[in-house]
């Protein structure tokens, strides 16, 4: 039997009273399920709003029920409206949800509303006082890949996963991770976002994404937010809501695509990576819309073509560390100058003649294409 609308319009007062019933102790049900297995109230309500339809199981169960002659045909039909019309509402509602979250935010909830039950085991843990460090939101493959990345240059991290599973397992593990929401904002104090240099943020819900990168903004305007979308057409949104960069998961595999096709043509590696440098920063800037974009210090180089600005680390046996800038003479030698040193994470600006080079400095150079790898070899460790 089909929908009819001929019920609908003689029952209509009744229909949308059960379907708003239906709805609304739904998103109680749900989000009173989502509180109890230990999720903060960012995720109760979303979970909440978002599943309140009636299931497309409950038509079959309704459609036995009246081959069985347990309800009436007219019972059947005031169901099926009601079914029907709750899927109708369900974007109405999930945009409901989204406004109730911010504006629930605003609100002097308790805590353990707030971060969810499972934060009070983690009350009397101290985390080290971090600067200059980076926030990864989100422990899947991306986060766990920067972290390791991290890891291996010595950079400072900490880790905020809404799982809790993984958190007690990686916690076990020695990794610097804690649970929490990072669209709360005293989550991500405890993370030490007003000391942190940048935060990336891998969460691959939209909606929680940019809440992250709005609340991460609003408390340090200072601080480089790094997300990942799947759809190039969130890029503006990421943009608008406070990112500087956005890395797309859906541009990047068609990169590596011709990057795989290409090598088994044995195009030499090099202008492989030179055409796939070309693309990101050609599309990404392409898609952006202009009053948004941001000039960095790295797309200099794609304004100039003779020149290119890259970051080298001094190896620890480098024959030029213990050198001053001034006994190097890069820039008479091979027209390069150095624009800043990174040493221990804090950036020297500008450095002088007499500034000495130490192993593991990282020397952000502005060269022209041809001189970049004379000046790579310098910096490596020397074997002499």
């Amino acid at each position: 039997m089909l929908l009819d609308l001929d019920i609908l319009r003689e029952h209509l007062f009744l229909i949308l009273a059960a379907t708003l019933t239906i709805l609304l102790l739904k998103v109680v049900a749900n989000s009173l399920s989502t509180f109890l297995i230990g999720f903060p109230m960012h995720t109760m309500i979303l979970v909440g709003f978002s599943l309140s339809q009636v299931g497309e199981f409950s038509f079959i169960l309704a459609k036995v029920g009246f081959t069985s002659g347990l309800i009436s045909s007219l019972t059947y039909q005031e169901f099926m409206d009601v079914a029907v019309l709750s899927m109708v509402l369900t974007p109405l509602f999930m945009s409901i949800g989204y406004r109730t979250t911010n504006f629930a935010e605003l609100l002097p909830f308790p805590p353990i509303l707030k971060q969810g039950w499972y934060s009070k085991f983690q009350e009397n843990e101290s985390e080290e006082k971090l600067e200059n460090h980076v926030i990864i939101v989100g422990f899947g493959i991306n986060g766990r890949n920067v972290a390791t990345a991290a890891k291996a240059t010595s950079i400072p991290y900490i880790v905020i996963d809404m799982n809790p599973e993984v958190v007690r397992v990686k916690k076990l593990e020695g990794e610097h991770i804690f649970y929490g929401d990072a669209a709360q904002s005293s989550v991500l104090e405890h993370a030490g976002i007003y000391t942190a240099k940048s935060i990336v943020v891998t969460a691959g819900d939209p909606a929680s994404a940019k809440r992250i990168i709005e609340v991460a903004r609003r408390l340090n305007p200072q601080i480089h937010i790094i997300a990942r979308t799947h759809f190039l057409s969130e890029l503006d949104k990421f943009y608008a809501f406070g990112a500087d960069e956005v890395i797309s998961d859906e541009f990047e595999s068609s990169i590596e695509l011709f990057t795989r096709v290409l090598h088994r043509y044995l195009v030499p590696s090099n202008e492989i990576n030179s055409l796939g440098l070309t693309l990101r920063a050609d599309h990404y800037e392409m898609l952006r819309n202009p009053e948004i974009r941001r000039k960095k210090m790295y797309d200099l180089a794609l304004d100039f073509a003779d020149v290119e600005i890259r970051s080298i680390r001094v190896g620890k046996l480098s024959k030029i560390a213990g050198m001053t800038l001034g006994e190097l003479d890069l820039r008479k030698k091979y027209g390069v100058s150095v624009l800043a040193i990174s040493r221990f994470h804090k950036i020297i600006p500008g450095p002088e003649a007499g500034t000495e080079i130490l192993a593991d400095d990282i020397l952000l150079v502005i060269s022209p294409p041809e001189e970049l790898d004379e000046v790579r070899k310098l910096c490596e460790d020397s074997l002499e």
